[in-house]
């Protein structure tokens, strides 16, 4: 599966464009080690096309669905504990838009 992230901390990372392939480990061992700092984020494609990524903000992790047709973002505040159980559903193949409480925001 093809995964991106940033950890602001290290200043280290993958571009939304230039994404790498990673196993499932791989990706919640990136998940798990990024900074829990402001502008630290990963994102991974779902096999459906969507992207689905997870920005640590002041207090919390925003999961956000980005939908260029509709111009904005599914979004949803989740835990740490929450993103890592999500990620690991998408990539099993969840529907991301399905999670429940996600609320649309233009851009």
């Amino acid at each position: 599966m093809k995964y991106f992230y940033f950890d602001s901390v290290t200043q280290e990372g993958v571009e939304s464009n230039a994404t790498i392939d990673g196993q499932e480990a791989d990706i919640l061992n990136r998940w798990q080690t990024l900074a829990p700092q402001h502008g630290s984020f990963l994102g991974i494609y779902c096999e459906n096309g969507q992207i689905l990524q997870f920005m640590w903000e002041e207090n919390y992790i925003q999961l956000d669905l980005p939908d260029t047709q509709r111009g904005g973002s599914l979004q949803k505040p989740v835990t740490q504990a929450e993103a890592s159980e999500l990620l690991v559903q998408a990539i099993h193949g969840a529907d991301p838009s399905d999670i429940p409480g996600l609320e649309f925001f233009q851009w």
